[in-house]
């Protein structure tokens, strides 16, 4: 095996973190095994992570990323050399995300993204989420159970608001109506409807469970991509952003625009969205970094690296909050 790199970072968090001490740690581990180490310190390289990161190379180029501490030196060299020196980043590619109903302009920009990612050193891989086609259906019944059980509390006699006087009527019955009427907005009212429905003796089986099923097929596409890389990357929404309040008065296109966010809810992995090149027209788009549990560290280094590498709007958007004079 060639001789390895190590790239230290030299900002301020990098030494904070002790990168140097894990550097030279890596350093004495190797010379006892006859493995040839140099330090090359640099200000940023590769991706940026909140832990101490080491970027470690053969003489041909950047072969692993990762935040590491003094007690995973061995396991390094170890990887390293098991790996024959080509363990990189890997970034998955679920290409379930980038079907039909995806906006043209976001797909490039979301592409292009992840193409810089890849020349930074990374491996794109494509991997399948074949049950991402029912994820919205899934998420909006149990959401809206869950808003109907835990809503159930906010009666007026325990909890926030009560409403009385003749607006209440005569009984205990007039001022619940009355209360969870006046303190709920239209959307909070379609969810406890469609969360009782769905928790009702007759449908339970047919929606709730099923739903729970399926909720777990979702876990398991997730756990099976994780498992051949690092972190997914994908678009944050099918579309731009839209104007305020564009499609309030369609609940059903407004679930839609989760369709890609809903299945790592479902499946209880970390995801955060960054901005990516925006539209033509100056309007934001969002690219999503998936993980694994407990990899946080991970997934805010690729997201910090991608929204490092994103090109500034040179447009500025118009007000969209306001109709537009040609509507």
């Amino acid at each position: 095996m060639s001789a390895l790199r190590i790239y230290v970072p030299c900002d301020a968090a990098a030494v904070a973190c002790g990168a140097d001490e894990i550097a030279t740690a890596i350093v004495a581990s190797a010379a006892k095994r006859k493995i040839a180490v140099e330090i090359v310190r640099n200000g940023s390289r590769g991706l940026h992570w909140l832990e101490p990161l080491l970027e470690i190379a053969t003489a041909n180029g950047r072969i692993a990323y990762g935040p590491v501490e003094l007690n995973d030196v061995d396991s390094i060299i170890d990887a390293m050399i098991a790996d024959g020196g080509e363990h990189k980043l890997r970034v998955g590619v679920p290409e379930e995300f980038f079907a039909d109903g995806l906006d043209p302009e976001v797909g490039a920009s979301v592409r292009a993204a992840i193409r810089e990612l890849e020349a930074d050193g990374c491996v794109l891989r494509p991997v399948t989420l074949p049950h991402t086609r029912y994820a919205v259906a899934t998420y909006y019944i149990l959401a809206t159970a869950e808003a109907s059980s835990n809503l159930s509390r906010f009666d007026g006699v325990r909890y926030g608001l009560r409403v009385g006087g003749d607006a209440a009527g005569a009984d205990l019955r007039g001022m619940y109506g009355a209360t969870r009427d006046a303190g709920f907005g239209d959307e909070v009212k379609r969810r406890i409807l469609l969360g009782t429905f769905v928790l009702s003796a007759g449908y339970y089986d047919a929606y709730y469970r099923k739903a729970q099923q399926v909720r777990t097929l979702v876990r398991r596409d997730f756990e099976s991509a994780l498992a051949q890389v690092d972190v997914i990357c994908c678009p944050t929404s099918p579309t731009p952003a839209f104007r305020l309040g564009e499609k309030s008065g369609d609940p059903l296109a407004m679930y839609l625009n989760d369709i890609y966010t809903l299945p790592a809810s479902l499946a209880g992995v970390p995801a955060m969205s960054v901005p990516c090149a925006p539209t033509r027209a100056g309007l934001p788009i969002g690219l999503q970094v998936i993980a694994r549990p407990l990899e946080e560290s991970t997934m805010l280094a690729v997201a910090a690296a991608c929204e490092k590498r994103a090109p500034q709007p040179t447009i500025k958007p118009v007000d969209w909050t306001r109709p537009s004079r040609t509507s």
